[in-house]
């Protein structure tokens, strides 16, 4: 089940649609959110592929096993330790999960991004370009030697701690996060 995105859900006699959300927009009305992949065994194998896109970008990396999607007619294909950066309002369909699949979703504003990371980036350019010139555009980070499951481990810790100082340190952990993809990945934009 991928949780934090909407997908509608309907039924017929022969399909029915698997996605299951508690939210039912595709608008992200935060500044950043973490959102969990995984499959769900209940849910059956053929599921409805549905276009979609965010009002955010969308930060995806492949924590364990693989995740596939459609991005326009491409098809692309992530495996452990690799990431795809999303703009906002690019169309994307993902693949069924598989049952060793974990992918988390890192959604950001605009103005989070802007505010709280860019700027304390020392390899900013390559985002902020991204974000000024390429529209509807995606980065797909490939795993060289290093992954980033230890930092993304310390980014999902301190998203659901309530401790003080917790947006200070959740905010250098997403500044090394994309450091490190920036600094240690191949890039394909």
């Amino acid at each position: 089940t991928h949780l934090g995105h909407s997908f509608p859900t309907r039924r017929s006699s022969d399909l029915e649609f698997f996605y299951k959300s508690s939210n039912r927009t595709f608008n992200l009305k935060v500044n950043f959110r973490i959102t969990l992949g995984v499959r769900d065994k209940k849910i059956k194998q053929n599921r409805l592929k549905i276009s979609h896109k965010h009002d955010c970008y969308e930060l995806i990396y492949v924590y364990d096993g693989s995740y596939s999607q459609y991005i326009g007619e491409k098809y692309i294909k992530l495996k452990k330790g690799d990431a795809c950066f999303l703009d906002c309002g690019v169309n994307h369909i993902e693949e069924p999960l598989g049952e060793s699949d974990t992918v988390f979703f890192l959604c950001f504003s605009k103005r989070f991004l802007r505010e709280n990371i860019i700027k304390y980036l020392s390899s900013k350019y390559l985002i902020e370009d991204f974000l000024n010139n390429y529209k509807e555009n995606y980065i797909i980070f490939t795993k060289d030697k290093y992954d980033c499951n230890s930092i993304v481990k310390g980014i999902v810790k301190e998203y659901f701690r309530n401790d003080s100082g917790r947006n200070f340190i959740l905010n250098g952990y997403i500044i090394r996060f994309l450091e490190s993809l920036i600094n240690s990945y191949k890039l394909t934009l």
